[in-house]
């Protein structure tokens, strides 16, 4: 996932603070800056997530590092990781973590170990963009032009959204009710029925959608490139339309 693609996610964390209006010294003991000199593998970070034992991970252009609030521990080629450029991460319903890089395939990790990596071999191109797993548990990748669904062991193509250019899904994800969205940039934003992408866009639907999320009431929150996390809902007169 891109930079930009990850700056309207801060936004929306960020939001809840400034928007209280308070003294801004008081909240400034809230911010640190974490950076090489810390043991960061590389400066710029494309990619967070923490996952149920409440580690961070962080995908880099050097590498992939798991942060405990105290110090990182890194992983590389030398690690069996699977790329050195990490831009997608998926905590599985397991507890494996996946990650997706720009042209190594994706590596799956278990109790801080790199267990496997899945490439060409597999049916998987390159680069990976995004990770998502299904209501079945199945892992769904936008890649290499595609959107993929790892099924017995192999990834294999989904259908393309209709009239859509040739460009993996910017990001995806499954919601609390088992709708598997996508974001196909100014193409908009799509779901998955079980047999094709449907469009279900409104005449206020955001285009340029570049980033998407779930928030506390289940609305789906839509990032437009550099700017924030718009929530949306679904309705089947409207379409996605931004609330």
């Amino acid at each position: 996932m891109r930079f930009h693609a990850i700056l309207p996610l801060l936004c929306t964390m960020l939001l809840p603070i400034l928007a209280r209006g308070e003294d801004a010294q008081a909240d400034e003991r809230l911010f640190r800056n974490w950076t090489t000199h810390d043991g960061l593998p590389h400066n710029r970070v494309k990619v967070m997530t923490q996952t149920r034992d409440g580690f961070l991970w962080l995908g880099t252009d050097g590498g992939l590092a798991r942060f405990d609030g105290v110090r990182f521990e890194t992983y590389g080629l030398e690690n069996g990781l699977a790329g050195m450029e990490v831009r997608a991460l998926l905590e599985r319903r397991d507890g494996s973590l996946w990650g997706g890089t720009v042209k190594g395939g994706i590596s799956e990790i278990r109790e801080g170990r790199v267990v496997r990596t899945y490439g060409a071999d597999d049916g998987l191109p390159s680069p990976i963009r995004c990770l998502a797993e299904d209501s079945e548990g199945r892992v769904w990748v936008g890649a290499g032009g595609k959107v993929l669904r790892f099924e017995n062991g192999r990834f294999v193509e989904m259908p393309k959204p209709p009239s859509a250019k040739p460009n993996a899904a910017a990001a995806l994800i499954c919601s609390r009710e088992g709708t598997m969205w996508a974001a196909f940039g100014d193409r908009g934003v799509f779901r998955w029925t079980g047999e094709h992408w449907e469009s279900p866009e409104g005449e206020h639907a955001p285009k340029g959608a570049g980033a998407l999320a779930e928030d506390a009431e289940g609305r789906l929150c839509v990032g437009l490139g550099m700017t924030f996390c718009f929530p949306a809902q679904w309705d089947p007169k409207l379409g996605i339309h931004v609330t």
